[in-house]
């Protein structure tokens, strides 16, 4: 109990996030790629590391959504325990194949041939 507001804030926070980058924009915000240097910059597709990266901040916002949702239906629905736990779970397997699969994306496909 308690747990629904900041899952909340966390979720709305990612969605607000993923828009620049879903634009293609908001470089700033991909961790590491700004300490790179100007000549290891220029290995990297820009625009898709972006893209990529407000794909995976997207995935996280909607597993952070169904965990707010898990903790609502826990804390305000008599008899839900079970269904919270099972959304609980699907959002935790989401969050990190999500992860994983974002990681992968950009270690393989952002590069510039």
């Amino acid at each position: 109990m308690g747990s629904e507001v900041p899952l909340s804030i966390f979720a709305l926070a990612f969605l607000v996030l993923s828009i620049p980058l879903l634009a293609g924009r908001g470089s700033w915000l991909v961790a590491g790629y700004n300490t790179m240097t100007p000549s290891q910059r220029a290995q990297y597709d820009e625009r898709k590391l972006c893209r990529a990266t407000g794909c995976m901040l997207l995935g996280v916002s909607i597993a952070f959504s169904l965990m707010a949702c898990a903790a609502v239906l826990e804390a305000y629905s008599t008899g839900a325990c079970g269904l919270a736990d099972w959304l609980n779970l699907f959002a935790v397997v989401a969050l990190i194949v999500d992860v994983v699969a974002g990681v992968w994306y950009v270690r393989a496909k952002c590069f510039r041939s």
